[in-house]
């Protein structure tokens, strides 16, 4: 009678004895299937006859969650009203507030944050509500936390911050959002690097011409990285072409260890604005980079490359 929406059926239910703690085969109590089919004048009913609003139900789907999921507004307010917990699990989420981020319904996040929740509030796994919005893709969410201070410093799920959540799921709007909130663009975690770290090593041009144009900082190593590798070292040892010609274009240091790697990689063009880019000097041919570079051109039959380096290089004249 709950899932047909007939108010007066469920009532003469109940004077013959029904159990109002009934669920059916999946698990829901009466109110969740109430809210699952949005009426409200039925939750009102079940309410007044004292159904538990936060009674245990399959898989934390409650009432609450069923209602957020949905975007039912009225039904969200109404449940607070009657004192509806919003620090329980809601579904798979840690707590209401959460599971109205990833949903993504601005209003219900601002009704469930005018109720109290704790805007920094996060589970076990560090998954905070604007975690949950960055992995929903959700910019106007992640805007509005931030507005109502959210913190960009906290974990974020696996992730150091919420910048690394953000560069590592690819979301480079929400990179811009929060950046302009005044996310530090160069912290490192550990061998992860910096955002700039990451978006080479996945190859991500649109990603790494975001972190540049607010000001990431090339010359930075990974610090925890045995190897102490910079922005282009990295694009250059994971093979990513355009993003190691963007990081050069853009004024990263090149090394004769760079050139030796974008020439094996037989990279004409990256090649070609390395050395215009900067003056290498020859001055141990038997041991150096460039030396190995042109032999290994040489052997590849590579004219271009070839020629391109002789006419760049400097040899010292003592």
């Amino acid at each position: 009678m709950v899932a047909r929406g007939s108010v007066h059926g469920v009532s003469a239910l109940l004077d013959l004895g029904a159990d109002l703690s009934w669920k059916n085969r999946r698990g829901d109590s009466v109110v969740c299937m109430a809210v699952q089919k949005n009426n409200i004048e039925m939750v009102k009913f079940l309410l007044r006859e004292g159904a538990d609003i936060n009674g245990e139900v399959a898989d934390d789907r409650t009432a609450l969650y069923e209602a957020i999921r949905t975007g039912n507004r009225p039904i969200v307010e109404l449940l607070l009203q009657k004192g509806v917990s919003i620090s329980e699990k809601t579904g798979s989420y840690a707590e209401a507030l959460h599971a109205a981020a990833a949903c993504g319904d601005a209003a219900i996040v601002e009704l469930i944050l005018q109720w109290g929740a704790q805007i920094n509030g996060h589970a076990a796994d560090n998954r905070t509500a604007l975690y949950e919005a960055i992995r929903a893709g959700n910019r106007t969410i992640v805007e509005l936390l931030l507005r109502k201070g959210a913190s960009t410093d906290a974990k974020a799920g696996p992730h150091h911050t919420a910048l690394h959540a953000a560069v590592a799921l690819n979301r480079v709007h929400i990179v811009e959002s929060l950046l302009l909130s005044g996310s530090n663009i160069n912290e490192q975690y550990e061998s992860i690097g910096t955002a700039l770290h990451m978006a080479s090593r996945s190859g991500d041009e649109a990603m790494v011409k975001v972190l540049l144009r607010y000001g990431a900082d090339l010359s930075l190593v990974n610090y925890r990285d045995e190897n102490d590798l910079n922005a282009l070292d990295i694009a250059l040892f994971e093979w990513h072409q355009k993003v190691a010609l963007l990081l050069v274009e853009r004024g990263a240091a090149v090394t004769t260890t760079d050139l030796d790697r974008a020439a094996t990689l037989d990279w004409v063009h990256v090649v070609r604005l390395m050395l215009s880019k900067s003056t290498f000097t020859l001055t141990h041919a038997d041991a150096s980079p460039l030396c190995q570079a042109l032999m290994e051109a040489r052997d590849a039959d590579d004219a271009e490359v070839e020629r391109i380096m002789v006419e760049n290089w400097v040899w010292p004249t003592h």
